[in-house]
């Protein structure tokens, strides 16, 4: 369906983003096994206990201890942030005592209780925040409408992937659709129409996509998708199939929408995802300069269909 259309490209520079100490730190530990987070972590308190008993009670380190706590607690999760703080507690006690410390049996309790409590709460404190930043961090990646990826995340998406064909010479497509008549059915049957046929959109386009697929809304009626490892051949199947089932979806719903999609195979990276995208989006626009409702396919570098 469509003709290949000729797109000229420009070279820009790919954008490299930096990222802190810290969050290379995090995302290094995010990496590892839990086993080897674990042994660490048991290495470190028993260090500390070490150093507790050696230095004597008279010295503390106890800021330390938040150290591994704070490892487990973000790295594991608020339950092995729980039994490290636990265990932190006992080896700091103990150390002491074992140092000579004199106390009564209440303050052993007291104190042991006390540190015990302290270090719950630093816990449960730094475990709740994860959650709730993975949580915000996961808001600011999709669109609140429909669920899937917006415009940032899918340009972060397409960036990861332009890498991967350098690294691994392999093809990655990307479509770009746009609704047609959208305009006429939102402003003929409101807004709640409009938004539930929107989600409908989203919805069917991700049941004929992979796992390892992307798809995105990108704002308004403009959908864009990432196919990884997918050359042109397979995109044709692909796309065509997907542009059925979504007409025979608005034909259920009596929508007059149908749709109008760019297809660009690229077969080495263009310079960025901002060209990339561009370049489906032209595409789209040829589709509906030939009259709507039609594909047009093209690939990167430009050899032909």
């Amino acid at each position: 369906m469509g003709t290949t259309t000729r797109v000229a490209l420009n070279n820009n520079n790919v954008a490299k983003e930096k990222m802190s100490l810290t969050i290379r730190i995090l995302n290094y530990l995010d990496r590892q096994k839990k086993i080897t987070l674990w042994g660490f972590i048991t290495l470190f308190l028993l260090g500390l206990g070490i150093i507790d008993y050696f230095t004597g009670s008279e010295l503390t380190i106890s800021l330390f201890y938040l150290l591994p706590i704070s490892l487990a607690s973000w790295s594991l999760g608020k339950t092995p942030g729980i039994i490290t703080a636990l265990f932190a507690a006992i080896i700091w006690q103990t150390s002491n005592l074992l140092a000579g410390e004199q106390v009564s049996q209440f303050v052993v309790v007291w104190n042991t209780s006390v540190r015990l409590g302290i270090f719950l709460i630093f816990s449960s404190l730094l475990s709740e925040f994860r959650i709730l930043l993975e949580h915000q961090t996961e808001l600011s990646r999709t669109d609140s409408l429909t669920g899937i990826l917006n415009r940032r995340a899918f340009y972060e998406a397409a960036n990861a992937e332009l890498i991967k064909i350098e690294r691994y010479q392999r093809p990655l497509t990307v479509a770009f659709i746009d609704l047609d008549n959208f305009k006429a059915v939102n402003d003929a049957s409101g807004h709640l129409v409009g938004d539930k046929l929107l989600l409908c959109v989203a919805e069917r386009i991700k049941l004929q996509l992979r796992g390892t697929d992307y798809v995105a809304r990108l704002g308004g009626d403009e959908y864009a998708i990432l196919l990884p490892e997918t050359d042109m051949a397979a995109a044709e199947i692909v796309i065509s199939r997907l542009q059925i089932a979504l007409l025979d979806e608005m034909a259920k719903a009596k929508w007059p929408v149908t749709f109008s999609m760019g297809v660009l195979t690229c077969n080495s990276a263009p310079p960025s995802a901002q060209e990339t995208i561009h370049l489906a989006d032209q595409l789209m626009y040829a589709a509906k300069r030939y009259g709507k409702n039609c594909i047009e396919y093209a690939s990167y570098p430009d050899h032909g269909k």
